[in-house]
């Protein structure tokens, strides 16, 4: 193997795939990237116990052929070059690196990184990268990050007509949000992806562009390609919780408040406490208090609400009522309550009034005996 690389192009690609390999010293082939020179392009993967990655880049080949090494390492080398031409070649079972005037050898390593491709018969349509970007992010807020049960650290994504909607849970709050499909598939599907996977994949990609999403039903397998970066992500098994009836039409209450007063307050009461400290919200008639106490110290705010119903009191956990907030848009959000000890649903609020279902959030209050 032999071809000669822009430094940029071919660094672009190693902090590409090397953001799905193994940090610790393990299994050679989870630590290790492959790269194949052919027809002109050069084709750098990785793969790590749940996904395999791709990301492919034009090239001068003189000489096709393929080589595995340590991903870290090389990633560092090339890091450290000047700016311009790469010269690699594989000579005595080792890779040569060449950038004006330092030249290196590093040896390969004799593992194998197993190929994966989805079937002929997957489904695929496209999002525009920004949009699906957001949606990864918003929805990721009520992911279980650390959980033991592993279907609570997916994102479920559902696919009907030209809508894609995504939903995440973890114990004690829904998030749930929806976008538009580019080219609408006649097949309905449900899938439930590692967060930790689809996320490192969407930071990893180039915001302006348009992405396919690929699903096999056969292998059980999604794919994300975005032209010169594949990658293929193997489903996490199991039925994930059922949501639908923790979004309701009709509530008894609703209260309707400024996002940015109300997150500014949030912020300000949630000083004195550390992230899962309960934060308290009194509701009386067009007025929302916020307080909370540790200890000696305390804070207090009012808000202006549209609110006519009955007084109540509600706990949060600070952190998660914050995480919530900051993913609303608009100049207003609606709190729609049943009693203070369930489920609570906020929505966005246009302009006229007319509540903005494309993003949903449902919070379980801290109960108090």
């Amino acid at each position: 193997m032999e071809f000669e690389i822009n430094k940029a192009v071919v660094d672009d690609a190693l902090i590409w795939v090397n953001r799905f390999l193994a940090t610790r010293n393990v299994t050679p082939s989870l630590t290790c990237i492959r790269i194949i020179a052919q027809s002109g392009k050069v084709s750098i993967s990785a793969a790590n116990i749940e996904t395999y990655t791709t990301a492919e880049v034009e090239a001068h080949i003189t000489k096709e052929g393929e080589a595995i090494v340590v991903g870290k390492t090389l990633l560092d080398i090339v890091r450290q070059l000047p700016d311009g031409a790469v010269s690699f070649k594989v000579a005595n079972n080792k890779l040569e690196v060449e950038a004006g005037k330092f030249f290196g050898k590093y040896p390969l390593v004799a593992t194998e990184i197993i190929k994966q491709e989805l079937g002929d018969d997957m489904t695929e349509f496209e999002v525009s990268t920004p949009e699906f970007a957001k949606l990864i992010s918003k929805v990721g807020i009520a992911v279980a990050k650390d959980d033991s049960t592993p279907i609570l650290t997916t994102i479920k994504f559902d696919i009907s007509g030209h809508v894609l909607t995504a939903t995440a849970i973890d114990r004690y709050r829904v998030a749930k949000m929806l976008i538009d499909v580019k080219n609408p598939t006649s097949k309905e599907f449900s899938v439930n992806v590692k967060f930790k996977n689809i996320s490192t994949i969407v930071n990893g990609l180039d915001k302006s562009s348009t992405l396919k999403l690929q699903y096999d039903a056969n292998s059980q397998k999604f794919g994300v390609d975005a032209v010169t970066k594949q990658t293929i992500s193997t489903l996490i098994a199991g039925e994930f919780p059922n949501t639908d009836g923790l979004f309701k039409e009709e509530y008894k209450t609703t209260a309707v408040v400024p996002t940015k007063a109300l997150l500014d307050a949030i912020n300000r009461a949630s000083v004195l406490s550390d992230v899962s400290h309960p934060i308290t919200f009194s509701l009386t008639p067009n007025l929302l208090t916020i307080e909370n106490q540790e200890n000696d110290a305390s804070a207090k705010e009012d808000v202006q609400v549209e609110y006519s119903g009955d007084e109540m009191e509600i706990k949060f956990n600070s952190s998660y009522i914050k995480d919530g907030m900051t993913q609303f848009e608009c100049e207003k959000v609606k709190f729609k309550i049943d009693e203070p000890s369930k489920p609570v649903e906020v929505v966005g609020i246009d302009k006229d009034g007319n509540e903005l279902k494309e993003y949903r959030y449902v919070i379980v209050p801290i109960r108090t005996v």
